[in-house]
């Protein structure tokens, strides 16, 4: 989390704020033992998020004959390879995280965050908040919010070093909110200090542009 924190601090200082640290949102350096399983058609460092695309479909069906249906956002924990171990490690990030999002006024409501109901604060559009992680738990994390399977997310979104990715919490009502992403993996800022991101960067495991 070192790293993370440094990142944090550089952000903080610019903006006149303090770092809170949030272990919850640590490196998932313990989902690093896939043995194998992160090696299939096409390499992989180990990490359940750098098991190779493939084998993911392959296992949850994508694509597949007519009536050989898909696997679900749940059921895909079950069928792919090297994800059933890390479950309970899943479900424990994403209480943790909707404990720290309760404490921002958004609580988890079956398939949706409410607000500005039950004596939540209810901050509106003027709530800004910044968490620096790694890619493998900001990964893990927008499959929760977005409520699309970890696997296909961890094998389908790349997120570059340093990169920004801007979630929305959309609320068309007083009560719902909706967490949607608006940008994503975004290095303009680098570019833009004169900065050039490494030209293959850490998580790409074979060819890139």
């Amino acid at each position: 989390m070192g790293r993370a924190v440094q990142t944090a601090k550089t952000i903080a200082d610019a903006i006149d704020r303090n770092v809170l640290v949030e272990p919850w949102a640590k490196e998932l350096s313990e989902w690093r033992s896939l043995g194998g399983t992160g090696d299939a058609g096409g390499g992989g460092s180990g990490a359940v998020w750098d098991v190779d695309g493939e084998s993911v479909r392959r296992a949850m069906r994508i694509g597949g004959a007519e009536n050989d249906r898909e696997c679900g956002t749940q059921e895909a924990w079950d069928v792919v390879p090297g994800y059933a171990k890390y479950k309970d490690r899943y479900r424990a990030l994403c209480e943790d995280g909707d404990e720290f999002l309760e404490r921002l006024g958004f609580k988890r409501d079956g398939p949706i965050y409410r607000t500005g109901t039950d004596g939540l604060q209810h901050h509106g559009k003027g709530l800004e908040v910044v968490l620096v992680c790694h890619m493998g738990m900001a990964l893990t994390w927008l499959s929760h919010l977005l409520a699309l399977p970890t696997p296909l997310c961890h094998t389908g979104f790349f997120l570059p070093p340093s990169s920004v990715t801007t979630i929305l919490f959309e609320q068309r009502n007083a009560y719902a909110a909706v967490p949607r992403i608006i940008r994503m993996g975004c290095t303009a800022h680098l570019y833009k200090a004169g900065i050039k991101p490494h030209p293959k960067p850490a998580g790409i495991q074979a060819n890139y542009y």
